[in-house]
């Protein structure tokens, strides 16, 4: 690790998955400091195009990326995640995970952006 620089995390506000996704970003990115932008099911409301929060998302990984030169972002959806509906399938949450790179791939094409999956049993999968 160069024990510098900074990555970008957008990921549920859960606490269980926040170590996970940081932890991943660390080795995937060779950075120290990961910039965690949080809310309630992120990958659902940008997926379904809620541009309030994609909003709130985007100020905040401009600062990270302008002010941080932020080096690579992921998105992170996980089990069960108490902001996407209660009847989608597992099939149907990692639909919305990949939906939801694919707008943050859309807003920021100068940097790598990584689907993630995270199991309450802290595994990380790599979706794209």
């Amino acid at each position: 690790m160069s024990n510098q620089g900074f990555g970008t995390a957008v990921n549920c506000m859960d606490g269980r998955v926040q170590e996970a996704v940081s932890s991943w970003m660390r080795e995937r990115y060779q950075v120290q400091w990961i910039d965690t932008i949080t809310e309630a099911g992120p990958v659902a409301a940008l997926a379904r195009g809620d541009e309030s929060i994609l909003a709130g998302i985007r100020f905040r990984a401009d600062i990270s990326i302008q002010a941080h030169e932020s080096v690579g972002m992921c998105v992170a959806g996980h089990e069960g995640c108490a902001g996407m509906p209660p009847d989608l399938t597992h099939e149907d949450e990692v639909a919305i995970t990949l939906s939801a790179a694919k707008v943050l791939r859309e807003c920021y094409p100068q940097l790598p952006v990584a689907a993630l999956w995270v199991g309450l049993d802290g595994s990380v999968t790599v979706l794209d």
